[in-house]
């Protein structure tokens, strides 16, 4: 599983803002990530390609809905993984 958190919005930015919002967003993202690595054990998907991407708007201090792609993003695997992106998406913090 891939996770990345985007930093948009930083310009004019003090550090310290960048880091510490950075931080509280991963703070937040850790326990749900971890219950989505033990679905996967659990579901027998431990092999398959997951990319989940945050977007953090430090500026604002705002957070995007993750992006969730399973597979190679064709259809058919789309198809195929939708209810376990369904469960994962249910993980995921608000």
């Amino acid at each position: 599983m891939d996770v990345q958190f985007k930093l948009y919005n930083t310009i004019g930015q003090p550090t310290w803002k960048i880091e510490q919002y950075q931080q509280t967003v991963k703070s937040q993202y850790k326990q749900p990530l971890n219950e989505i690595q033990e679905l996967l054990y659990e579901q027998g998907e431990t092999n398959t390609q997951i990319n989940i991407s945050i977007e953090i708007d430090i500026k604002n201090e705002r957070v995007f809905p993750p992006v969730i792609t399973i597979g190679d993003g064709t259809e058919e695997q789309t198809m195929k993984y939708q209810n376990l992106k369904k469960k994962i998406v249910r993980l995921l913090p608000e």
